[in-house]
Formats: structure tokens, C-alpha cells, sequence
């Protein structure tokens, strides 16, 4: 008998050994795939993060730090823990709801900003709903263990997918009806992850077909996420660039247009003063009255053309 405290998967393979060497093959293939693009990605986004300051590279980056060993832990390559301590690494593998769920409280997060929800007090609402039970409610259930772990596991899998579904909704909504191009970004890149969540969720509760790609869906939906999310961050600072070019464009107008009516307005002030003295001169010539200046410091006398004459 084998009993665990939490649901395990033992999946039979019929083959010789030829054919199941072939099948490991394929998947340590998929893992260390997934770990470059997982690692390339990290560093462009460190990259964008460095060029740009921008608040949403370092909430992308805090996501997708979690999500590796999220994903690891998926798919049942716990490896990474074999660095920790016997105590703490059976404390996790035995709680993993306490630490899995941090990738996803980052999601909320970058969502909230990425698609501008302040706008949509609403939906930020339901976001924030989200992420206070992945962040609060599920770890305090699965540390005190006030529900079964595998009761836990019914919990966590329907509340996911409706998370997942409730962002692709919602990157939807703001591209369609509030416009917001960056979220077509958004949309495209979080499909592929709701197709890889909700295939592995399919999977290992024996709905669907457990095959090589099934059971790694999540490993590829994360990696083609990553990709497209990236993408969308590139875009993003793309366009912020052409918004800045253009609004610098506009205040050197607005410059020049300003530059041109304070000349105008100098000129016609300078016609004024020109005329006034002219008329003053006149009027100084017609009365015979005139005037002179000493300068004491610099012994200059000023006369007028009235009092020379």
C-alpha cells in the first residue's frame, strides 16, 4: 500500500527498454528546453527591466521567478529542492500550497497594471479577490491543515481555471470595449497558458489522454506565455517611446508657436516705443522745449536735439 498527503500520480509504461529510454529522453528534452527559454527569457526581461525602470518588467520578473519551480512541481521534477534541508524540503513537498501560489499573486498583480484596471475599479476589485486567496486564505488551510490536502486539491484546481478564464475575460473586455491595445497582447499570451493549465488539470484527473504532450502542457504553456509576454512588454515600451517622441514633438511646437508670438508681440512693442519717441521728439520741437542728462560716474552729458539747437 502507498499512502501520500497529497494526490501522486503512477503512471504505467508497457514498453522495452529501448522505447521507455526514448520516452525519458523526450522528457528530460522538454524540461531542458523549458529551462533555457525559462533562463532567456529572465534575462531579457532583466534586460527591459535595466533599460527602462519600468514597474511592470519588475512585477513580470517576480513572476516568472516563482513560476519555474511552480512548474517543476507540476510536473513532478521536485529537483530544486534537494538543495534545502531534509525538514523544510518534506515541509514543502507536504504544504506546497503555501509557496506555489506566489507566481500567481504576481499575475494578479501585473495584470492589474499591465491592462490598467485602475480605470475599472470592478474588475481590479476581482483581481485583488483573486490574490488575496492565493496569497492569505489557501497557504493558512494548508499549513494548519484545516482541509485535507486532497480536498485542498478539488479546491485549488476549478478556483484556478475560473482565475485563469476571469484574466483571459478581462484582457479581452479592455481590448474590445475600452480599446486598449496592449491587451491584445495580453490575450494572445495568456491563451496559451489556459490551454496548459487546463490540460494538465484534465490530464491528471484522467479526463483526457495521458500522453507525452498532455502531461507537459503546463511546461509549454508557460514557455509560449513567456514568450508572447514578453512581446507585449517590448510593445508596451515601444509605445511608450513613440508617446514620448510625440509629446515632445508637441511641446517643440508649442515652443516655437510660442517663441514666435513673443517675437511678434516684441516687435510691435518696439514699433510703439519707436513711434511714441517720434512723437515725442515732434512734440518737443514744435514747443522749443528740451532736455540733458549728466551721468556723474561717467562725467556723459545726454542732450536732446531741442537743447543743441
Amino acid at each position: 500500500r502507498i499512502q501520500t498527503l497529497r494526490p501522486i500520480e503512477l503512471p504505467i509504461q508497457i514498453g522495452n527498454i529501448s522505447s521507455l529510454n526514448a520516452n525519458h529522453n523526450q522528457r528530460q528534452s522538454i524540461l531542458t528546453v523549458f529551462l533555457g527559454l525559462m533562463f532567456a527569457m529572465f534575462i531579457y526581461n532583466l534586460f527591459l527591466l535595466f533599460a527602462t525602470k519600468d514597474k511592470l518588467s519588475i512585477l513580470y520578473l517576480c513572476f516568472i521567478f516563482p513560476f519555474v519551480p511552480t512548474a517543476l512541481y507540476s510536473n513532478n521534477y521536485p529537483y530544486f529542492l534537494a538543495v534545502l534541508n531534509e525538514e523544510i524540503k518534506n515541509f514543502l513537498l507536504s504544504h506546497p500550497f503555501v509557496w506555489i501560489n506566489i507566481s500567481f499573486c504576481f499575475v494578479g498583480l501585473f495584470s492589474i497594471h499591465f491592462l490598467k484596471l485602475n480605470r475599472k475599479p470592478f474588475l481590479k476589485r476581482i483581481l485583488q479577490t483573486f490574490i488575496l486567496f492565493y496569497l492569505i486564505i489557501l497557504p493558512f488551510l494548508d499549513f494548519f491543515e484545516i482541509i485535507k490536502h486532497n480536498s485542498l486539491v478539488n479546491i485549488y484546481q476549478p478556483i484556478t481555471s475560473i482565475f485563469m478564464l476571469t484574466l483571459f475575460g478581462t484582457s479581452l473586455f479592455m481590448w474590445i470595449k475600452a480599446n486598449d491595445k496592449s491587451a491584445r497582447f495580453y490575450l494572445f499570451a495568456w491563451v496559451w497558458i489556459i490551454l496548459g493549465v487546463i490540460s494538465y488539470f484534465l490530464t491528471i484527473n484522467g479526463i483526457i489522454e495521458y500522453n507525452l504532450i498532455n502531461r507537459n502542457a503546463v511546461l509549454f504553456g508557460i514557455g509560449l506565455e513567456t514568450i508572447f509576454f514578453s512581446l507585449a512588454l517590448a510593445d508596451r515600451i515601444n509605445s511608450m517611446r513613440v508617446e514620448k517622441e510625440s509629446a515632445q514633438n508637441t511641446l517643440l511646437l508649442f515652443t516655437q508657436e510660442q517663441n514666435q508670438i513673443l517675437e511678434k508681440k516684441i516687435q510691435e512693442k518696439t514699433q510703439d516705443l519707436i513711434h511714441t519717441s517720434e512723437m515725442l521728439e515732434m512734440t518737443s520741437d514744435i514747443a522749443q522745449v528740451g532736455g540733458w542728462e549728466f551721468e556723474v560716474v561717467s562725467q556723459k552729458i545726454i542732450w536732446s536735439s531741442v537743447t543743441k539747437k
